[in-house]
């Protein structure tokens, strides 16, 4: 999990940046005495990601305070980062609180024969996870990680992973295709009254023979293939979501406008 956040909060060093220079502008002299009775916005150790949440959550926390400072002191002026602290704040409380209620069992438990092997399991399947083209799938899908700007994916990550949803797309129409008889079959044009409809059986026993059954219009591939490519790319239009987003909503949504998309995401 911890592996994750930093993975994507490197991403977003730019706007961090920004609000810790702020967070360091409220350290000098010239404004002591405005910090009489307020805190001042925690300073965090570049290793510790958590310490990145605590002073945006601060900043957050005292909004009106520092909107009011902003106004009068345009080196303090947050204006442009309240929406990229209010997003951070949103998506990671609930990675900060349970990690927090994690460390806290730990510290009740200092040399647990269990902590450094669960812990190393944790972050080998974490890896293995990370490695995983579905994972990585649900994830293009998922505006909350895939959105307009998103860094999330470079463009060769995104190739290869629309490559697979296509491909995926295709392998369930192929399915849908043998379980579903044609809708021209029926029994009067089929030997023994059979409706002519294909099964593995079938697939299995004609290339035993060096053979092979009808397959999709090679232009009809294409097509769909087309089709479903421009619906990955609009997807990198999307509005950014916050943790509390309903995924499974929005492909709901989209089970018209989206339609092969809908099938790979549901």
């Amino acid at each position: 999990m911890q592996l994750s956040v930093v993975d994507v909060v490197k991403t977003f060093d730019g706007e961090i940046r920004k609000c810790t220079a702020i967070s360091n502008n409220c350290r000098k002299i010239m404004y002591k005495t405005v910090f009489n009775n307020e805190s001042l916005p925690p300073l965090y150790s570049k290793t510790r990601w958590g310490g990145i949440f605590e002073m945006l959550n601060h900043f957050f926390k005292q909004e009106d305070f520092f909107n009011e400072l902003g106004q009068q002191h345009s080196e303090l002026d947050l204006t442009e980062q309240w929406d990229f602290i209010k997003e951070y704040v949103a998506a990671f409380e609930p990675v900060y609180i349970s990690t927090k209620a994690m460390q806290a069992k730990h510290t009740k438990n200092p040399g647990n024969r269990f902590v450094e092997p669960l812990t190393k399991a944790l972050k080998n399947r974490l890896k293995n996870l990370k490695e995983s083209i579905v994972f990585k799938a649900a994830l293009l899908l998922d505006p909350r990680f895939n959105y307009l700007n998103s860094k999330f994916f470079n463009q060769e990550e995104k190739e290869e992973i629309r490559s697979f949803i296509i491909s995926t797309s295709e392998r369930i129409h192929l399915c849908k295709a043998k379980v579903q008889p044609s809708s021209s079959s029926s029994p009067s044009n089929a030997p023994n009254g059979t409706p002519n409809s294909s099964s593995d059986f079938d697939l299995y026993f004609t290339e035993l023979y060096g053979g092979s059954l009808p397959e999709q219009n090679a232009e009809e591939i294409q097509t769909s293939a087309n089709k479903i490519l421009r619906q990955l790319i609009s997807l990198d239009a999307e509005a950014h979501q916050n943790s509390h987003f309903d995924v499974w909503n929005f492909w709901l949504m989209r089970k018209s406008t989206h339609p092969e998309l809908y099938e790979v995401a549901t």
